[in-house]
C-alpha cells in the first residue's frame, strides 16, 4: 500500500471492527452467546482426563433452539 500512512489504516480498522461489533450486537449479540452455548464439550485431555466429549448437541431443527433461559 503505497502513500498509505499508519491512521489512515487505523482509521479503517476501527470503522471494520464497529461494523462487526453492530452485526454481532444487533443479531443476538451476548445474550445469543449465553443460551446457545449448551451443547457438546470436551474434557480435559490426559493426563488431566478422557478428553472425550460429553452433553449433547441441540436440535437445531426445533423451533425454540434458541430460547431464552
Amino acid at each position: 500500500m503505497e502513500g498509505s500512512n499508519g491512521a489512515g489504516l487505523l482509521a479503517w480498522f476501527l470503522a471494520i471492527m464497529t461494523v462487526l461489533w453492530f452485526v454481532w450486537f444487533f443479531t443476538g449479540g451476548p445474550e445469543r452467546a449465553r443460551t446457545t452455548n449448551t451443547g457438546v464439550f470436551l474434557k480435559p485431555p490426559a493426563p488431566l482426563d478422557t478428553g472425550e466429549s460429553y452433553g449433547s448437541p441441540p436440535n437445531i431443527l426445533e423451533k425454540d433452539t434458541y430460547r431464552e433461559y
